[in-house]
């Protein structure tokens, strides 16, 4: 777990003038969605819990294809999905995916 949020603040150190870091959780419970996204979530990622419940999994299921958590997703600065099926940020195929968009003004 330390490893895989480290690898994380790097990515975010390097990109956070380009990139919106977003994390959705599926818990059914709040407090331990907030207690995870304290502890395991590196400062400057944005979280957002999407109620755990039956009909939403099958939403997240049918309409977005997901089978597997975690899922890495990067939306281009026009909103649209750029890579469904991102690298985990451990992986450096990433970085070169990254580099590839497209760039623009900065985010803040």
């Amino acid at each position: 777990m330390y490893s895989r949020v480290w690898k994380l603040k790097k990515i975010i150190k390097s990109y956070k003038k380009d990139i919106v870091f977003i994390n959705f959780s599926i818990d059914t419970e709040q407090s331990k969605w907030q207690k995870s996204a304290q502890k395991n979530l590196p400062e400057g990622v944005e979280s957002y819990r999407i109620l755990g419940t039956k009909a939403n999994d099958d939403i997240l299921s049918s309409f977005w294809g997901l089978s597997t958590i975690p899922r890495y997703v990067i939306i281009n600065q026009q909103g649209n999905i750029a890579y469904f099926n991102a690298p985990r940020p451990s992986e450096s195929k990433l970085h070169e995916i990254i580099k590839l968009l497209p760039k623009s003004n900065s985010l803040h």
